[in-house]
């Protein structure tokens, strides 16, 4: 079982990073909420009272589950959190018994349907819903939070205190304490500006010797700086520049309607297909989608060329809290029209590695605190310039590598539903055991047969776990 954090390790600030408050900011456009999802499929159903008995520790552990989101004026920072005074514990955490068949089809149609509901902004950002009454006597957890309160990787970490190694584990420690309850005013927002501002002076004062060496090097070499402040320039302008329309031809209209559909890979055989390339998982992971959407735009007309992707790119430290959200999202133009997956996850690799090296990268969060500070309309056609034209978006996380358990039932699935954020499909890959698990959201606009595109991304990653199975033959 991997490593279990304590609370201490995963920590929440009490304010947004720029980057949580980016994904909270965008969705003054309902095309790009920020809504995820998480299916866990049970084997049975868990002991209620556990569950309530486990949701209840966790909300005194981890304070951030009891409390709301709160805006000051621009000027004055992201939000930050405050205690919930209405806080309701049966509000966040639902029993419903399945209606027929009762099938995970079932249980796809309640978390895109709740999905699409988004979020409470007035209360804490999450809402969990036990499935009972599943075919074969199975249940299912329906998970559902705010992307801006947590990123893939420190959600997995979060998850792993709401698992068990063991069916039946020890009993529990004593119950904690409730955390005090916080709330603020402007007159608190206003001294936490002042406090910020302080922090940041002295980290600049801390940094000084080298920040002093910087400027020594830039008199002794002035064209260096002018050469490199505009790649940094030029970087932020590829990375941040709107696009003016989508590069498929089909996938152009959006909406506010999701529809999910998941797929199963098992993971060493992805693993020894991109072997064969002397490629990442991830390589493997992306041609095979690239894959699946030329077939799917060859059963509506001609193929296309290039697809426009976002990936998000992990920017979390290992000394840093799990709380929040710390990454970057990349866009790239990806080949979809290589008959050869090896050589497709080949030119993947290239135009990922190209990407992930571009200057700009490393000043992303600096760029979304701009962002967040434009005047309300123009933020939310710049959000819309940049994410609205995306063909998909894909991202990868490592899940948990070996079987768990929460209150007695054995986990046997776990899929995850990113949002579309203005992309006609998100694919999430979360590994679990030895399994892929890939939960794909489509814009139902976008893609208005979302069985099709099942079947081709199906065909596609066949074609591509084929190469490990030749291999290794």
């Amino acid at each position: 079982m991997a490593h279990r954090p304590t609370t201490e390790e995963l920590g929440f600030s009490d304010r947004m990073t720029d980057t949580d408050a980016l994904l909270w900011n965008m969705e003054r456009d309902p095309k790009l909420r920020s809504t995820v999802t998480a299916i866990m499929l049970l084997d049975q159903s868990p002991d209620w009272d556990r569950i309530l008995d486990r949701a209840e520790r966790l909300t005194r552990l981890l304070p951030r589950l009891r409390q709301r989101v709160v805006e000051p004026p621009r000027v004055l920072g992201p939000p930050r959190y405050e205690t919930d005074p209405d806080f309701d514990l049966a509000y966040h955490l639902r029993r419903v018994s399945a209606p027929p068949p009762g099938d995970f089809r079932t249980v796809l149609d309640f978390a895109q349907a709740s999905a699409m509901s988004g979020l409470d902004h007035h209360r804490p950002l999450w809402e969990y819903t036990l499935f009972e009454g599943l075919e074969d006597g199975r249940a299912a957890f329906v998970q559902k939070v705010h992307h801006s309160m947590v990123d893939g990787v420190g959600g997995m970490q979060l998850a792993l205190l709401t698992v068990d190694q063991d069916r039946h584990p020890a009993e529990e420690d004593p119950m904690p304490e409730k955390p005090a309850e916080e709330h603020f005013g402007l007159v608190e927002f206003q001294r936490d500006a002042l406090v910020r501002s302080a922090h940041a002076l002295v980290d600049t004062t801390v940094h000084a010797p080298g920040l002093i060496g910087r400027v020594a090097a830039s008199l002794r070499n002035p064209v260096r700086v002018v050469v490199d402040t505009g790649r940094l320039v030029a970087s932020a302008g590829r990375l941040l520049s709107p696009a003016l329309r989508t590069c498929s031809p089909i996938m152009t209209s959006r909406s506010t309607r999701w529809r999910y559909f998941a797929l199963e890979v098992p993971l060493d055989d992805l693993r020894r297909a991109a072997k064969v390339a002397d490629a990442s998982l991830n390589d493997a992971y992306v041609a095979a989608i690239c894959g699946g959407f030329d077939r799917y735009h060859r059963r509506h007309g001609p193929p296309v060329p290039e697809l426009r992707m976002t990936m998000p790119m992990n920017l979390r430290g290992d000394d840093e809290l799990l709380g929040g959200n710390r990454l970057t999202t990349l866009r790239m133009l990806v080949p979809t029209d290589e008959p050869d997956p090896v050589a497709r996850m080949i030119r993947i690799g290239e135009v990922s590695t190209r990407t992930q090296n571009e200057p700009a990268v490393a000043v992303t969060p600096a760029i979304a605190g701009l962002l967040n500070r434009l005047p309300e309309r123009a933020m939310t056609l710049v959000f819309a310039g940049m994410f609205e034209h995306v063909d998909f978006l894909a991202s990868n996380v490592p899940g948990l590598p070996s079987r768990c358990y929460t209150a007695g039932a054995e986990v046997l699935r776990w899929y995850a539903f990113g949002p579309t954020e203005g992309a006609a499909v998100n694919l999430t890959l979360m590994s679990h055991g030895e399994t892929c698990c890939i939960g794909v959201n489509c814009d139902a606009a976008a893609v208005p047969d979302p069985d099709v595109l099942a079947e081709c991304l199906s065909e596609s990653f066949d074609e591509v776990l084929a190469l490990g199975s030749a291999d290794q033959s």
